[in-house]
């Protein structure tokens, strides 16, 4: 796996270290793509401010509301991890303030819970939830280790 296959486009302006994001946005790719047996291609991960993340939405899912990440799935085959994941920045904002994470954290976690919904994991139950919040922190650990030892 390349280190160019994952990629961190900002489309709005953030005082994010998106260097480090993407060092650890691509050290999980990494250990998802190994432990739900993908072979990794490529990702891109945009952030948008709310009003274009949210017409996202609308346009391909028909949602009117806002929501935090959007998964778009761009593989033609089973067992290719390849996609596009779109974070909602103002929400993010918002969400790290609710939960006490700083901005940073909050990204990073959104990255992997983008990542995770692209190997094929839902949040739409409480148990599919805990799942998803437990793999999360599983991976940003794994993420964070594997950046400490390079």
């Amino acid at each position: 796996m390349e280190r160019s296959d994952f990629h961190i486009f900002p489309e709005v302006e953030t005082n994010a270290n998106l260097e480090l994001l993407s060092e650890l946005g691509f050290h999980a790719y990494q250990h998802i793509s190994t432990d739900f047996n993908q072979n990794p291609k490529a990702i891109n991960v945009i952030l948008l401010p709310d009003s274009d993340h949210t017409g996202l939405n609308i346009k391909h899912l028909n949602h009117h509301y806002s929501t935090d990440v959007l998964t778009f799935d761009l593989s033609d085959e089973v067992g290719i991890l390849e996609g596009e994941i779109y974070l909602n920045v103002d929400m993010i904002k918002t969400n790290a303030t609710e939960f006490g994470e700083s901005f940073f954290d909050e990204l990073l976690r959104i990255i992997i819970h983008g990542l995770l919904h692209l190997v094929g994991l839902n949040d739409h139950t409480s148990d599919e939830k805990k799942e998803m919040s437990e793999k999360e922190d599983f991976y940003i650990n794994q993420a964070k280790v594997s950046c400490e030892t390079l």
